[in-house]
C-alpha cells in the first residue's frame, strides 16, 4: 500500500521531533539536569509528540503556530480531565508550558535553518490562580466587634492595647495570626 505524499510528509515531521526529543534530552543531560527533569521533559515532548501525530494541520516544524499550541494545551486539559476527572492544575500545566518553551528554544537555537519556535509560545503565558480567602458574613463581624469591645473593658491597659492591636490586624487587614 503506497502512502500519500501527506503521509510521508507527516512521519517525517514526527521523525524529526524525535530527532529534536533525543537531542534536546541529551543536551539537558549533558548540563547535569537532574533525573526527574530529564523525565519531566521526555513526558512533555512525548506527550506534544502524540497530538502531533493526531493532527493533520501541522507537517513541518515551520508550521507550529500560537493557534496549534493554544490548541495542544486546551487537548492536554481535557486528556487531563479524562483521566483524574478534574481540571488541572495551574501548576501542571505551567509546567508543561515552562518545559515546552525550553524545548522549542533548544531546537530554535540550534536548527540549520534560521527557525524561531519561541515565537510561538510567546503569547502563551503562564496560569495565575489565587485561592479565594473566605469573608466573614456579617453575623462573625458583629461577634469580632462585640468579642474587641469585652475584652478592652476587662484587660490591664498596657496589655490591652497589645491584644486588642492584634486583633486589630488580624481581622482588619486579613492577616494570620502568625504573621502578627
Amino acid at each position: 500500500m503506497a502512502k500519500s505524499k501527506e503521509e510521508l510528509s507527516k512521519l517525517s515531521f514526527i521523525a524529526e521531533l524525535e530527532q529534536w526529543k533525543s537531542l534536546f534530552l541529551q543536551h539537558q543531560s549533558n548540563e547535569q539536569k537532574s533525573r526527574n527533569t530529564l523525565a519531566l521533559d521526555e513526558r512533555e515532548i512525548d506527550a506534544f509528540i502524540e497530538f502531533c501525530r493526531s493532527e493533520d494541520e501541522v507537517v513541518r516544524l515551520e508550521d507550529i503556530s500560537k493557534l496549534f499550541m493554544s490548541a495542544y494545551f486546551n487537548h492536554r486539559r481535557e486528556q487531563y480531565y479524562k483521566i483524574h476527572k478534574r481540571d488541572i492544575s495551574a501548576q501542571t500545566l505551567n509546567i508543561a508550558i515552562s518545559r515546552l518553551k525550553v524545548f522549542f528554544g533548544f531546537i530554535s537555537d540550534n536548527h540549520d535553518e534560521f527557525l524561531d519556535l519561541s515565537s510561538c509560545m510567546k503569547k502563551i503565558r503562564k496560569i495565575h490562580t489565587y485561592a479565594e480567602l473566605p469573608r466573614f458574613s456579617i453575623e462573625e463581624n458583629n461577634k469580632i466587634a462585640l468579642a474587641l469591645q469585652n475584652l478592652s473593658a476587662s484587660i490591664k491597659q498596657v496589655r490591652r492595647r497589645k491584644i486588642l492591636l492584634a486583633i486589630a490586624l488580624l481581622f482588619y487587614g486579613g492577616l494570620r495570626s502568625m504573621e502578627v
